[in-house]
């Protein structure tokens, strides 16, 4: 996520980049296809037929997700952010891998609630914040037909029913 974050940096550093609220609809012309270049996310078709279509100077297309300069309701200039379905994808791939293509209409969706720029950065924190917790030695031990954990430090520990418990430890008397 961080190459991405700095490559739409570099190039829009001053548009705002939101989701998309509407899909939008893309056609690619022969002409796209030819002036395109291959793994190419600024110059490939899709790119070609966004600037041609819709007056886009900054254009970038990725294997799943696609960000499109474009004016807003009121004319101010914005970066929007679509996922790309499945028909989308495949041209994509085999544009990238010099396969023939051909013309035709595509759609570009918009995001799902969990692909969402707000989720991802949740997403991100979340793994950040889960990766500085400590790691537990924690052992099994059979005791009939269950199997219970044993805890040898103080934090969370996981059971492996999906459930999470903190660790009882007992204190050692003063002496």
């Amino acid at each position: 996520m961080n190459k991405l974050k700095e490559a739409l940096n570099r190039e829009w550093e001053d548009l705002p980049v939101v989701d998309a609220e509407e899909p939008l609809r893309v056609t690619i012309v022969e002409s796209d296809i030819v002036t395109g270049k291959r793994k190419s996310p600024g110059c490939c078709a899709f790119a070609n037929a966004c600037r041609r279509s819709f007056g886009s100077s900054k254009v970038l297309f990725y294997r799943s997700v696609a960000y499109v300069e474009m004016a807003d309701e009121n004319g101010d200039r914005r970066v929007e952010r679509f996922t790309l379905n499945g028909a989308a994808k495949a041209f994509v791939a085999d544009f990238d891998k010099g396969k023939q293509v051909s013309t035709g209409g595509f759609t570009l969706n918009v995001a799902r609630p969990s692909e969402r720029l707000q989720s991802l950065s949740k997403k991100a924190r979340s793994k950040r914040a889960h990766s500085k917790r400590k790691s537990l030695a924690v052992k099994t031990v059979k005791s009939g037909k269950k199997v219970k954990p044993v805890v040898t430090a103080t934090s969370l520990v996981r059971t492996g029913k999906g459930a999470v418990h903190f660790a009882k430890i007992k204190a050692k008397p003063a002496q």
